[in-house]
């Protein structure tokens, strides 16, 4: 039975749901406004490091998410766009040429699909060790969004830290229920059981630069098209718990009309998911996490 603190959260996550929808016009056209006119640096010295991707529908729109970065209580030390090479050296958007010379970092990546916002960034030998934290480029992001992550960073150094999560879920007989009826967290406490998801941005720690490293591509024969499984397979492997930093999950705004061609449709909604977790996930992992999920159903 969902508590009653929890029934108070959701109740007010749907009216903000619904002023979402009369705010949003009004964000989008400051971004604009700000994209237009500001000459401000959108990094600093001491900040976390963004890596975010895009392609070329949203190559006129991903500024949008930039500047919502830009105008966050903390700014990233570096934030880098990778793209493919094509669109690398095409002429850039104008909104993205004022933001480069604030700052932004386009930088020309091999097209690995969602898992170029994080694959050339822990690849790169820049800033090996540290922690770093990647966007989706159809979403506005708020104020506190890079200093919450990187306050709770600094309290839970080794836990992959998200402001959206699942639970990873079994049959009795220890089958890998469907990821559809995987239930939302609503939690605080770090588990392998956690499955981030990173619509709303997520860090991970230095540990995980190693351990992605040590994995190289393959993800390319097992879920090519759903970084969020390789990300939280390679953390179940690696020891790394995950961490819903608040006990209702959020969702922020997304950039209107960016979503007809999500990757969401395809692996939510036609059993993407499905596939490639049954090619991902090995049977000693499974195990693994089943015995934890058996132990979370006695407490």
């Amino acid at each position: 039975m969902m508590s009653p603190k929890i029934f108070v959260l959701l109740f007010f996550r749907n009216l903000e749901r619904a002023f979402k929808k009369l705010h949003r016009p009004w964000v989008m056209h400051r971004l604009r406004a700000v994209n237009a006119s500001s000459q401000q640096k959108i990094t600093a010295e001491g900040g976390p490091i963004v890596s975010l991707t895009t392609y070329d529908k949203r190559f006129d729109i991903v500024f949008y998410t930039i500047e919502s970065i830009a105008k966050g209580s903390l700014l990233p030390s570096r934030i880098t766009l990778w793209v493919d090479e094509k669109l690398c050296n095409a002429p850039l958007p104008p909104p993205l040429e004022r933001l480069q010379a604030r700052g932004l970092e386009i930088k020309s990546a091999e097209d690995l699909g969602p898992h170029t916002k994080y694959f050339p960034e822990v690849t790169s030998e820049r800033d090996a060790q540290r922690p770093f934290i990647t966007a989706d480029d159809d979403t506005l992001y708020p104020r506190y969004w890079l200093e919450r992550l990187h306050r709770e960073h600094l309290k839970h150094p080794g836990t992959i830290l998200c402001y959206r999560a699942r639970k990873i879920s079994f049959s009795d007989t220890g089958r890998l229920l469907p990821y559809g009826s995987w239930l939302p967290c609503f939690s605080t406490t770090s588990s392998p059981l956690h499955f981030s998801t990173g619509v709303c941005g997520a860090l991970f720690p230095g540990e995980m630069r190693d351990a992605l490293r040590s994995k190289s591509k393959e993800f390319e024969s097992k879920c090519l098209r759903a970084d969020d499984i390789w990300l939280n397979w390679v953390a179940v492997n690696a020891g790394i718990p995950v961490k819903q930093i608040v006990l209702v999950h959020k969702k922020f705004y997304e950039v209107p009309g960016t979503r007809e061609f999500a990757l969401a449709n395809r692996n939510n909604r036609a059993g993407g998911n499905d596939i490639q977790l049954e090619k991902t996930y090995s049977a000693d992992v499974l195990a693994h996490l089943f015995e934890r999920w058996k132990n979370s159903q006695q407490i």
